[in-house]
C-alpha cells in the first residue's frame, strides 16, 4: 500500500467520523490531529512552523471548551431554576466589578470617587479578563475535582438508566463515543485551562498597570471637565466637582497624570461678598 493510499483510506474514514461528531467534538478531533503535525516540525527544527501549528490546535481545542459551555448555559437556561441561578451570578459579578472599579478608581484619585460614575463603568468593563481568569480557575478546579468522582457516579448511573423509578434522573449522553469524549475532554480541558491560567497569570501583573493608565486616561479626558465655577491656577488642569466646596484638580504632566484633592474657590464672587469688599 503506497503513502498516498493510506492518506486516502485515513481522509475517508476521518469523513466518515466527522459527520458522526457534534460541533465540541469536531474542535477537538480538529485540534488533537494538528498535535501530530506540530511533533512533526519540532522534530525537524522548523519552530515557527510548529509554534504556529501549536496555537491553531489549542484555539480550536478552546473553541470546544467554549462550545461545551455554551451548550451547558442553554441547558441550564431553559430551566427555572437555572434561570434563576444564572441571573443571580450575573448580579453577583456585576456587583463585585463594580465593587473593584470603585476601588481601584479611588486608589487612582486618592480621594472620595463617588461620584465618577463613568469612570468606576468604564474601569468595571476593563475588569472582565480578571473574571474570565477566575471563572478559568474555578472550572480548573472544578474539573479535578469532577473527575475523582466520574467513574464511581458513571458506574452508578449505568446501573439506574434501565430502573422504572430512577430512569427519567439520569443523565443519557446525545453524542456519538461517549466514553472516549469524556476522556478527551478529562486531558483537554486541564491542559487548556492550565496554560491559560499560566499564560494569563503571567500577563496579569502587567494588564494590571495597564487597566490603571487606561483609567487615569479616561478620568482626565472624559471625567474632568475644562471651565468649571471653581478657580484653577493652571490653564493645563481640569477639574472634577466632588461637591460644593471639594474638588479635584486634574493635571498631565508628559503621559503621566496627577490628581490633587482641593477646595473649591468659587469663580463668581457672591454680591455680598462684593458689597463689603467696595466698602
Amino acid at each position: 500500500m503506497s503513502f498516498k493510499q493510506l492518506l486516502t483510506i485515513l481522509f475517508k474514514k476521518s469523513q466518515t467520523l466527522c459527520k458522526n461528531l457534534n460541533r465540541s467534538q469536531k474542535f477537538f478531533f480538529f485540534g488533537t490531529i494538528l498535535i501530530f503535525p506540530t511533533l512533526v516540525f519540532y522534530i525537524l527544527s522548523m519552530s515557527k512552523a510548529s509554534i504556529a501549528f501549536i496555537c491553531f490546535s489549542f484555539l480550536l481545542l478552546l473553541f470546544g471548551i467554549i462550545s461545551d459551555l455554551l451548550l451547558l448555559y442553554v441547558k441550564v437556561w431553559d430551566t427555572f431554576i437555572g434561570k434563576g441561578i444564572i441571573l443571580i451570578s450575573y448580579a453577583m459579578c456585576t456587583t463585585i466589578s463594580y465593587a473593584l472599579a470603585s476601588q481601584l478608581v479611588n486608589d487612582v484619585i486618592d480621594f472620595d470617587s463617588s461620584k465618577l460614575t463613568n469612570s468606576i463603568t468604564f474601569t468595571s468593563i476593563l475588569l472582565i479578563p480578571v473574571f474570565i481568569l477566575g471563572f478559568s480557575f474555578l472550572l480548573f478546579i472544578g474539573i479535578f475535582i469532577f473527575g475523582q468522582f466520574y467513574l464511581i457516579i458513571a458506574s452508578t448511573l449505568e446501573n439506574l438508566k434501565d430502573d422504572e423509578c430512577f430512569k427519567l434522573m439520569t443523565i443519557v449522553p446525545k453524542e456519538c463515543y461517549p466514553k472516549a469524549t469524556f476522556i478527551s475532554r478529562l486531558i483537554i480541558y486541564p491542559l487548556v485551562i492550565g496554560s491559560f491560567l499560566s499564560f494569563g497569570s503571567d500577563m496579569m501583573p502587567a494588564y494590571g498597570k495597564r487597566v490603571e493608565s487606561w483609567t487615569k486616561w479616561f478620568i482626565y479626558n472624559l471625567e474632568a471637565v475644562k471651565h468649571s465655577r471653581c478657580e484653577i491656577k493652571n490653564n493645563d488642569s481640569k477639574v472634577i466637582v466632588i461637591n460644593e466646596n471639594e474638588i479635584v484638580i486634574a493635571t498631565k504632566n508628559n503621559d503621566s497624570y496627577m490628581f490633587t484633592p482641593a477646595i473649591c474657590i468659587p469663580r463668581i464672587k457672591s454680591n455680598t461678598i462684593d458689597k463689603q469688599q467696595s466698602k
